[in-house]
């Protein structure tokens, strides 16, 4: 629902673009129709939502504070030993 990236205003798209779109959003589609068919209840989204950015914020923490790998690992990252061919 934002612009390309962190300095784009999106200003080529209209606030009625974005709001038609928005009702579109499949991720709150699906939310929605969890809490209609009793999968959860109200409440409860926000609450997983709120453990969800925790563990988010708690891998980037982990990931920005680990030393960043040696240029002659990476190969190995991508193509684990034996999947190269």
């Amino acid at each position: 629902m934002k612009g390309h990236g962190i300095y784009d205003k999106a200003e080529y798209r209209t606030r009625e673009e974005v709001e038609r779109w928005s009702d579109k959003d499949p991720v709150k589609l699906f939310e929605g129709l969890l809490q209609k068919e009793g999968v959860v209840k109200s409440g409860e989204a926000e609450k997983l939502k709120g453990e969800l950015e925790g563990e988010l914020e708690e891998a980037i923490k982990k990931a920005r504070s680990s030393p960043v790998p040696d240029f002659s690992s990476l190969e190995g990252l991508v193509y684990p030993k034996g999947d190269k061919d």
